[in-house]
Order: structure tokens, then C-alpha cells, then sequence
């Protein structure tokens, strides 16, 4: 796709608007270095088509709606892509379950023909945000049709990310040249043109280059001073004490207000008031008074308007970040200890940012450091998240000293590729020649959960082999896993891997061992996890998708009055975040314990209501044959009631004559169940011969002599 440049911003801003109402499918990729002006077109874009478009701006990992009858730029919440690391843990390799979570919601929300949907800084979005937006383009002319709406994408950036891919429109932001950045002193920020000399115009554009944010920040004080500043350091140290002055009317100290910056330098990312505090040991209320006098100075920014659960800041300049950090390395270098452990206790999957405080604080690549970044390699894997990938791989590159252990990273990545192609005997052939000995014991978990869902998945593994996995793997929940103990309390585990290893064991235990013990505990270590995860994360929905999914087969673990509890959880929560899949497969779960209860009426409305849905919606889930074995059995229960055994009896055959169009080629414990069920409609029907024949087709399949006590089976 041919590049275009962005001149002047206002013209090209009312092109790009007649262009987006004329040919409203495409996707904008606004490229250029911070402070050209991409926020400025984007903002004039969302006044210019308000009348015309739904305008949606991607704020973290929410999608948002811009409010307009507000002219300042406040939002509405409209939907969480939080809900993407939950859904990513599917079975399923392709991304339908996520395009239909995109098209479900953007149904519920869009009114206009067109959709604007916006996104600011794409590297410094959350993975969730960059998985949606992925998806999104990749998919758009399909989910276009869907949604009967026209929608145009718009992402700003420093570099291009896409490369060509998703046909993707590049718009080149020139730099600024002297003339803009002279029009911005006497426009935007109000300076006369006696005010601003050619001298002092020199020292502007020299040190702000064409950043529009450092010529607002830097320009009051090279233009009201008259000494000359020739550096970015010199005029740090005078917004310093600008900043010490700004404190004082909060009555808070210079070395209070000078910890509370420096050490905020030292941030890889999350930087928020909590936070400092809890590393500075300053009050959190001084502290965010703290950030109040920086944002003034022009120290930093919030990342975003929304009140979302955290409120981030962003340094506006990094050249002031980098040299308020050489400066803080010395006097703090201890403190990126509470750094790590702060992150570690509200935002444990953070594993890349994680591993760079570790580093500093060992000065070395070590164990430990291996662990968190293949950590962050996995994740980067299950969202799909090239861009953080490249990142952790350039960052160990930069730090490696260990040919063995470079060796022994690629190989990792490599087992990870080569399963999420779908090609899981390569995956563990890779994993088979690892040596688990020099690895940490968190990762090694890790691996040992990717081997056991490959063979799970690629039927490549004997059943031996997978018990034994399954037992190696309960011994590590068993354990706890720790990265180090260095300087954590022996029970900070990490939650997230476990909490990974029990939703890819629980299947297993379930399905093939029909360890109904087992499972229970499974899902009551689950729930302590969960609790914990809900009480100190800042992000809950991975763990709100997981204990949904196991509250979905309620009845295992509890009475059908009791389990009814559970099932009435899961619905809303699936319902709630339009999570249609989960949302049928529950209703069809929750039938088979109206079976139980008797409410056989009420077991045939929600696996109806469950077919409709995955219509509606164009769904297809596997083993869909599961909501139909219930349905009719639903429906033979309730015809009994009220019907004599003659018509009974002929309703049983016309039941089985349905059941066996479910039965798929391949053996499997769902056409076990429907078999049951076939037989024991037959001898309702006193169908002896159809009996016999399902019968011994049922032991064939079983590799058994003789199966007895057949009765009506359903909660699949």
C-alpha cells in the first residue's frame, strides 16, 4: 500500500474526513516521531465526523466512546478487551472465538453507519489492545458484514508495525519545520512575535527538535529567561526547582518532592502514585500530591482520561526521564527491589517488565531473569502479541552472555511457534531435549504444561505419558511455584501458572481419567487462587474467565439445587461480557441439571435458547452435538409426563432415530454418552434387536466385554 505524507495538519485533516465519509473501510496507520501533531489530526477528525460517525478511542485495554455532547474529551466505558487472555486459552487455534466477541459487542453498541475507531502510541498499548486491533483489520470485511457497518481504523506510532500487512494505509508526519514551530509560539501558546527573537528561536528548535510537547514544556523558559539554554539538562535542573517551589504550598519537603521524581524515573512502565509510595515509603496522599506538582511542571502526564482501576502517568519527554535516571541510579538503585515486588503482587503477568527490574537488581541474566522473560515469551505466544515478543527478544539479546543459554531461549520460542501452527509432535520434539535441570523451577512448570498440551491435544502422547505429566504437574500446584526467594516471602507464588496448569489439567482429569475427586480439588484450589487474584490484581478477568468455565460443570462438584448457583454465575458473567460460545455451552450445562431437578421444560428452553444463540451469531463450537443430546432427552422427559407409555414408547424411537445422527466417526466420550442414551431408549421401546445392536457398537467403541445399568446420561 502506497504511503502518504502529512503536510499541514488542518488540511490534511479535512481531506482524511471528506475521504473516511466517502470510503469509510479502511485502516490508517499515522506514523511519525512524538509530538508531530498525530493526536492533534486525530482529535480534529473525531469534531470533524461526530455528526456523521460512531467515534470509539482504544484507552488501554478498554474500548471507549467518545461522549459528544461534552466538547472536552471525556469517554464512556463501551467495552473491556481484558476479556481476550481468558478467551485465548480456548482449545480452539483460530480466532473465531474472539471476531465473534468483537462483532457481539460492536452490535450492541453502534447506531451510525460508520465507525470510528481510534487508537494512540499502538507500541505502548496493553497486549490485549493490540490483539483486538489485529484481529480486528485482519477480519474487517467479515466483521463489517456482520455488523452492517463501515468501520475505519486509525493508529498512531513512531515506527511502522505492520509492514505491509492488513492493508494498511501509512501517513508519514513530516517533521516540523522552523516556520510551524515559530506559528505554534505565537498561535498555540500565545507569545508575541516581539517575544520571541531569533536567537531564543535557535535555542527552541535546537533542543525540541520538532516535538510540539517540548516546545510548549521548554518554550516559558527559554523565552522569559535571559540566560541562554543550550542543553535539555540545563533546563531540567530549572524546571527542578520550579517544581521544589510548587511542593511547598503542599508543605512537602524538597528531599520528599526530589525522591517522589527521581524515583519515578526509575519506572519501566507502571508508574502510579500506589506505587512510589509504597517503594519511596512517602504517604500516598503526599505522593499523589507529589504527581500533582510534576504534572504542572510538565514532569508527566496521565496516560489516559479514563478512571479506569489504575491511574497511570507517562514522563512527556524521555530525554528527562533518561537524565533524572542517571542521576536517581546511584542514590535508588536499591529500591528497584520494591519495584519488583510491588508488580509482582498486582500485576504478576507482567512478566517483561518484571524481568527488567530483576535484572538491575542482579546486574546479570541469570536463572531467575531466564525464567520471567519465558515467561513473558508464552504470553506473548497465547495473545499473539508480535510486538512485545520482538521486544523480549532484543532486550535478552542486549543482556545474554551464555551461548548455551541462547541456544537453549531460541528453542523455547521455537517449541511455541511450532505450537500455536498446530504442529504439536515438532513442539515437544523440541521440549524432549531440553534440560530441565538448569532451568528455573516456575519455568520449567511451564514447559511441562505446553508439552502436556500438545500431546492432549495432538492425540501424540500415550496415556501414560499424560498421567505422568498429569501427576508432575499437580506436584508443581502442589508445591507452589517461586521465581526467587531472594527478597519475596516463600508464599508468593505465582498465581497466573497455576491457575494456567489447572484449566489445561481439568479437561484431562475430567474427560479421560473421570477423576471426579481430582477435579473437585482442581476447582477448590482454583477458587483460593481466584479469591486471591481478585483481592491484590489490578487486572481480575483472567481469573473471572477461568472460574466461569469450571462453574460451568457445577455439577460435578455439587447437588443439582446447589449447582444451580453456580450455573446462574457463569451464565451472567458469559452473557454480561458477550462471551457467546461460553454463554451457549453454559445454557446447554445448565439444561442437564434442570434434567436432574426435573424441570424438564425449562432444560428444553435454555438448550434452544443455546442453539439460537450460536446461530445468531454464527457460531460453530466444537462437539455442538452435546447441546442436541441434551435437548432431546430434555424433550423425551417432558413428552413422558404427559403422554401414555404407547406414545411413549414411539416418542423413544423417534429420539434415538435423532440421537444417532449426533454420533460423529471418531471415538469419543461424547458418542459414549449419546450411545448410552440411544440404548436405553431402545429398551423403552422394547426395541430388543436395535438395543443389542447399539450395545455391543457401545463395547466396541469402549474396548470392553459388557457395559450394564445403562440409564439416560446428560450434563456432557
Amino acid at each position: 500500500m502506497k504511503d502518504f505524507e502529512c503536510v499541514d495538519r488542518n488540511d490534511f485533516s479535512n481531506n482524511l474526513a471528506n475521504k473516511i465519509i466517502n470510503y469509510p473501510s479502511n485502516f490508517y496507520q499515522f506514523i511519525g516521531k512524538n509530538g508531530s501533531g498525530k493526536k492533534y489530526v486525530i482529535e480534529n477528525l473525531e469534531i470533524l465526523l461526530k455528526k456523521k460517525c460512531d467515534i470509539y478511542r482504544i484507552v488501554s485495554d478498554t474500548v471507549v466512546r467518545k461522549n459528544q455532547s461534552i466538547p472536552t474529551h471525556t469517554f464512556n466505558v463501551a467495552f473491556s478487551l481484558s476479556n481476550f487472555i481468558g478467551i485465548s486459552l480456548s482449545a480452539i487455534k483460530n480466532d473465531s472465538l474472539k471476531i465473534n466477541y468483537i462483532i457481539s459487542n460492536l452490535k450492541a453498541l453502534t447506531l451510525k453507519k460508520i465507525l470510528l475507531i481510534t487508537a494512540l502510541d499502538y507500541d505502548l498499548l496493553p497486549t490485549e489492545s493490540r490483539d483486538f486491533i489485529a484481529i480486528l483489520v485482519s477480519n474487517k470485511a467479515y466483521i463489517e458484514k456482520k455488523v452492517k457497518k463501515s468501520i475505519t481504523v486509525i493508529i498512531t506510532s513512531n515506527s511502522d508495525y505492520f509492514i505491509g500487512r492488513y492493508n494498511a494505509i501509512n501517513i508519514q508526519f513530516r517533521d516540523y519545520e522552523r516556520k510551524d514551530i515559530y506559528n505554534f509560539l505565537i498561535n498555540e501558546c500565545g507569545y508575541l512575535p516581539s517575544h520571541i527573537s531569533n536567537e531564543k528561536l535557535n535555542q527552541i528548535c535546537n533542543l525540541c527538535g520538532s516535538n510540539f510537547n517540548l516546545v510548549k514544556s521548554y518554550s516559558s523558559f527559554i523565552l522569559d529567561s535571559n540566560a541562554p539554554s543550550n542543553s535539555i539538562e540545563a533546563l531540567v535542573d530549572t524546571k527542578l526547582n520550579y517544581y521544589i517551589q510548587s511542593g511547598r504550598k503542599y508543605n512537602l519537603s524538597k528531599d520528599e518532592l526530589k525522591s517522589i521524581l527521581y524515583v519515578s524515573s526509575l519506572s519501566v512502565n507502571l508508574l502510579t502514585p500506589e506505587m512510589i509510595s509504597y517503594v519511596t515509603k512517602i504517604t500516598e496522599e503526599n505522593t499523589e500530591k507529589g504527581f500533582e506538582c510534576a504534572v504542572y511542571e510538565n514532569f508527566l502526564e496521565k496516560e489516559s482520561p479514563l478512571k479506569l482501576q489504575i491511574n497511570n502517568f507517562l514522563f512527556i519527554s524521555q530525554e528527562e526521564k533518561e537524565y533524572l535516571c542517571r542521576q536517581a541510579y546511584p542514590i535508588y538503585l536499591k529500591k528497584v527491589v520494591d519495584y519488583y515486588v510491588y508488580l509482582s503482587e498486582i500485576a504478576e503477568d507482567e512478566y517483561f517488565e518484571r524481568s527488567q527490574y530483576l535484572l538491575q537488581y542482579y546486574g546479570e541474566l541469570n536463572k531467575n531473569v531466564f525464567a520471567l522473560l519465558g515467561l513473558a515469551i508464552s504470553k506473548s505466544f497465547l495473545l499473539n502479541d508480535c510486538l512485545v515478543r520482538e521486544k523480549v527478544i532484543t532486550f535478552y539479546n542486549a543482556n545474554m552472555y551464555d551461548e548455551d543459554q541462547k541456544i537453549l531461549f531460541f528453542n523455547i520460542i521455537e517449541a511455541y511457534e511450532e505450537h500455536q501452527k498446530g504442529n504439536y509432535r515438532q513442539s515437544n520434539e523440541i521440549l524432549h531435549n531440553i534440560d530441565y535441570t538448569i532451568i528455573n523451577i516456575v519455568l520449567v512448570a511451564e514447559l511441562k504444561r505446553l508439552e502436556f498440551k500438545n500431546g492432549y491435544l495432538g492425540h501424540i502422547s500415550s496415556q501414560m505419558r499424560l498421567n505422568g505429566l498429569s501427576k508432575e504437574l499437580q506436584a508443581h500446584l502442589e508445591q507452589k511455584m517461586v521465581i526467587c526467594t531472594d527478597f519475596l516471602s516463600k508464599n508468593k507464588d505465582e498465581k497466573i501458572i497455576s491457575l494456567k496448569i489447572i484449566f489445561d489439567l481439568a479437561p484431562f482429569i475430567l474427560d479421560s481419567q473421570n477423576d471426579r475427586e481430582t477435579f473437585r480439588k482442581l476447582y477448590d484450589d482454583s477458587l483460593i487462587l481466584v479469591q486471591y487474584i481478585n483481592n491484590h490484581f489490578v487486572k481480575k478477568s483472567f481469573a473471572e474467565y477461568v472460574i466461569n468455565v469450571f462453574n460451568r460443570k457445577a455439577f460435578l462438584f455439587a447437588p443439582p439445587s446447589i449447582a444451580s448457583v453456580y450455573y446462574e454465575q457463569a451464565t451472567a458473567y458469559f452473557k454480561e461480557n458477550y462471551i457467546w460460545d461460553e454463554y451457549a455451552i453454559t445454557l446447554a450445562s445448565k439444561a442437564g441439571n434442570e434434567i436432574a431437578l426435573h424441570r424438564y421444560d425449562s432444560a428444553v428452553n435454555n438448550c434452544e435458547k443455546a442453539i439460537s444463540i450460536l446461530n445468531r451469531n454464527s457460531i460453530e463450537i466444537a462437539q455442538s452435538e452435546k447441546i442436541y443430546n441434551n435437548l432431546y432427552i430434555a424433550n423425551f422427559l417432558y413428552y413422558e409426563e404427559k403422554h401414555t407409555i404407547e406414545d411413549n414408547q414411539i416418542k423413544a424411537a423417534e429420539t434415538v432415530y435423532e440421537l444417532e445422527k449426533l454420533l460423529t466417526e471418531a471415538s469419543c466420550g461424547m458418542n459414549h454418552v449419546i450411545m448410552t442414551n440411544m440404548a436405553s431408549l431402545d429398551l423403552y421401546a422394547n426395541n430388543e434387536n436395535d438395543y443389542r445392536r447399539v450395545k455391543h457398537k457401545l463395547e466396541t467403541s469402549l474396548k470392553c466385554k459388557d457395559v450394564s445399568n445403562i440409564t439416560l446420561l446428560y450434563n456432557l
